[in-house]
């Protein structure tokens, strides 16, 4: 009994299972260590190209079965007649190459559009927005100020004045193709153009048709009026014997508006010149 339990806890000894390894495994090991390190000397001194080798080689790549990594041996094209297609359908999943871009045609209306000149957003001087676009337009550059109309209020009344829509800032562009920017910055009036980094901010025909429209819907809306105010608008007497009172617009006329004063308790409409009402 006693030679079993001894022989029963060397085989559970975790030295020969789990432990260190046995001595046969050590063997091996070190058997696989030299003969790989004769490996690596043979490959480095020359030997591998001997016929031998090279015969085993060409016999590898002909035989997917003892070759282990066939797609980095073998060409990505297939030899006509052979049964292998997988590097055949390797290749006919790749699309075919794109065209040159000197190469593609141009069609007969690309051809005969004239080059885009891109738009340049111009910084001004403090109220030197008209002095930059006049000299700007002496240089032959196309100068875009937009303009907004209000009313303003003078001593013989209300008249109608224009004022720019983005102050000290307008837009400029080349008239010809071969006409430089660098002019601009130099030009009495003008700071120089707005960038980003060292990028000129530029925009397209379609921003600045936007704009344009804008201001001219604006400036319609203004000369249809034959005075600031309408109907509805709270406003405030600023002159004349009914100085300092304040009512509603009832009723608009070329050279007077009706306003509905608290006269005595109650409201009356009042006819009071245009020059003597401000809005409230």
């Amino acid at each position: 009994m006693a030679c079993i339990s001894a022989s029963s806890s060397q085989r559970s000894s975790p030295h020969t299972a789990a432990g260190l390894p046995s001595k046969t495994r050590l063997a091996k090991a070190s058997t696989w260590y030299c003969l790989s390190l004769i490996a690596c000397s043979s490959w480095g001194d020359g030997s591998n190209s001997s016929p031998t080798v090279k015969a085993r080689r060409r016999s590898r790549r002909g035989n997917p079965e003892l070759n282990p990594f066939p797609w980095s041996l073998r060409r990505l094209t297939t030899p006509a007649g052979s049964g292998d297609t997988r590097l055949a359908d390797r290749n006919s999943c790749r699309p075919p190459p794109l065209p040159a871009a000197s190469n593609l045609p141009l069609s007969p209306m690309a051809a005969n559009l004239p080059p885009v000149t891109p738009w340049y957003v111009c910084l001004t001087k403090p109220r030197r927005e008209a002095l930059a676009v006049r000299k700007l337009e002496e240089q032959g550059y196309e100068v875009f100020l937009p303009m907004l109309t209000h009313w303003e209020k003078t001593r013989a009344g209300w008249a109608k004045r224009q004022q720019v829509m983005f102050p000290r800032y307008g837009f400029v562009r080349c008239a010809r193709p071969e006409q430089s920017i660098g002019p601009i910055r130099s030009t009495p009036g003008v700071s120089g153009l707005v960038s980003f980094g060292v990028l000129p901010a530029i925009l397209d025909d379609g921003t600045l048709a936007a704009i344009r429209s804008l201001a001219e819907r604006q400036a319609r809306k203004v000369e249809e009026k034959v005075n600031p105010f309408q109907a509805g608008d709270s406003v405030e007497v600023a002159a004349g014997p009914l100085k300092g009172m304040s009512g509603i617009v009832s009723a608009v006329a070329e050279e007077r508006v009706t306003i509905m004063l608290g006269l005595l308790g109650r409201e009356k409409p009042v006819a009071v010149p245009v020059g003597q009402v401000t809005l409230a």
